[in-house]
């Protein structure tokens, strides 16, 4: 009888604990892509994006054009436009909780007007889930 009570016990905590076991799967996010440059004169960037995305597409009404439309690790874009501060582009990621692995940065910059090159050591983009 007392083993019978023992099993019972043991049966309701684990019954009781209810949920899942599984680890949840990867999330897919759309994250935003926002530039910090040190420039007033942008007018064309060369961007890549390293990391697993989808989706690439330009935000605030700049121009995008791209070497390559397959989806990818390495991305490649040239922005153009009045480019400032702020939001640039946007894309869709397969894991959110693996955004620290991306990276976007800015190869090369052109002035707008002269098309003059300009360091694009100064340039910083960050990254955030929208």
């Amino acid at each position: 009888m007392r083993n019978r009570l023992v099993f019972l016990g043991l049966l309701a905590g684990v019954l009781s604990c209810g949920g899942s076991t599984e680890p949840a799967g990867p999330q897919a996010g759309v994250v935003v892509a926002s530039l910090n440059t040190p420039n007033d004169q942008d007018g064309a960037l060369i961007i890549r994006v390293v990391g697993e995305q989808t989706g690439l597409k330009v935000l605030g009404g700049y121009h995008l054009a791209t070497a390559n439309a397959a989806q990818g690790t390495t991305m490649r874009g040239i922005v153009t436009g009045t480019i400032v501060d702020g939001d640039i582009l946007e894309f869709t990621i397969p894991d959110i909780s693996k955004l620290a692995t991306y990276v976007v940065v800015v190869e090369q910059a052109a002035s707008r007007g002269t098309y003059a090159l300009i360091d694009p050591s100064g340039y910083n983009i960050s990254l955030r889930v929208k």
